[in-house]
């Protein structure tokens, strides 16, 4: 559990800021080639997608909570306060605005550290994040998207398309729910086929972010290094 709070911590951060929180050193990159099998997902509706994704920011709640991880609770502040279906049979609970829950959560993540240079750090995320939200900026075209998929020796590789918007911020976490094995993320230019950003450390998690250019779409390629067993993912964008 411990690489993956260290993933989700890392995918919590926006670009360009000055202050940036310290993690430990990963090992080197490994030399690996990139083979590479298109996998169809199975056809969802858009609300089955949101409720995907509220269930995975709430586990970031927990996690964020437990551990003392701001980023956390940023992250899944993002997602609740930009996902539009938020159902439940508690009529009164459906009825509240899904950006106050968000905005708690985000003082509630400046709350849990001290003055100091990460202090500083969180509460300059805080403040793009409760931007963000305000305006209903999300990463993704068309928002937070999840996908659960198996990686194994006979399909070691997971292929998604998702367009993301110009000038914002895009992130893309792979969560090995297995907590063993070497998943790794590759993104590549739709249009080109040039390789944007990678993450191949040797970690069972993966994640990336970067800012793209323009409004376009990118190629996300989740595969399993050296497929001894397999292993359940869940892959997230914001």
């Amino acid at each position: 559990m411990l690489r993956i709070k260290l993933s989700l911590l890392m995918l919590a951060l926006a670009a360009g800021l000055a202050a940036l929180v310290a993690l430990p050193a990963h090992a080197e990159d490994k030399e690996k080639g990139d083979k590479e099998a298109d996998a169809t997902p199975g056809e969802v509706t858009d609300e089955a997608k949101d409720v995907e994704n509220l269930r995975a920011a709430h586990q970031l709640v927990r996690l964020g909570v437990k551990a003392k991880m701001p980023e956390a609770l940023i992250t899944a502040a993002r997602i609740i306060g930009t996902t539009p279906t938020h159902p439940g049979d508690d009529k009164e609970k459906d009825d509240a605005d899904p950006k106050d829950e968000a905005y708690k959560l985000l003082d509630k993540a400046k709350g849990l550290l001290k003055e100091g240079t990460r202090a500083e750090a969180v509460e300059k995320l805080a403040e793009v994040a409760r931007k963000d939200i305000k305006e209903g900026k999300r990463g993704a075209y068309q928002g937070p998207r999840t996908w659960n998929f198996a990686l194994n020796k006979a399909h070691p590789t997971y292929t998604q398309t998702i367009t993301f918007i110009n000038g914002r911020l895009a992130r893309v976490i792979a969560n090995n729910r297995t907590n063993r094995g070497d998943v790794d993320l590759r993104i590549y230019r739709v249009s080109t086929g040039a390789l944007v950003t990678r993450d191949i450390k040797r970690d069972d998690d993966a994640f990336v972010q970067w800012t793209p250019q323009r409004t376009e779409a990118f190629r996300i390629v989740c595969s399993l290094y050296n497929p001894r067993f397999g292993v359940n993912v869940r892959l997230l964008t914001n």
